[in-house]
């Protein structure tokens, strides 16, 4: 068994998940939607995927007027892994040590992640 899995999930929220393939392989992203009927891949739209090259060829040849877009999570995870790469190397040289309660930049290492929901830190 693989332990990873491709969804293919209606982003405009009317259906849900609408299939799981096992692996992340070229075939195994072109086998479900080349299961459909030509319909249904013609009315597709919009496929939003990870970064992945294997992902967009696949994509590609299975729903080839599809617009490609890559996935809000797949987008704002290694920026944010990338903004707390230089937080911490700038507070260390900065500092000349890690950030710990009471540093400015350790309070807002999470804003970026921090749903709306979940309220907002003031700008200070």
């Amino acid at each position: 068994m693989d332990r990873w899995h491709v969804g293919f999930v209606d982003l405009s929220g009317k259906q849900g998940l609408l299939g799981q393939v096992e692996g992340r392989t070229a075939q195994a992203v072109i086998a479900w939607p080349a299961d459909r009927d030509q319909a249904w891949r013609d009315a597709v739209q919009y496929v939003a995927i990870d970064m992945c090259t294997i992902f967009k060829s696949a994509i590609r040849r299975v729903l080839p007027q599809a617009t490609l877009v890559v996935d809000h999570f797949h987008l704002v995870q290694p920026a944010n892994q990338t903004l707390t790469e230089v937080r911490r190397r700038v507070t260390v040289t900065h500092r000349g040590r890690r950030g710990r309660k009471g540093n400015r930049e350790w309070e807002l290492r999470n804003r970026l992640t921090r749903s709306a929901a979940r309220g907002h830190l003031d700008a200070r």
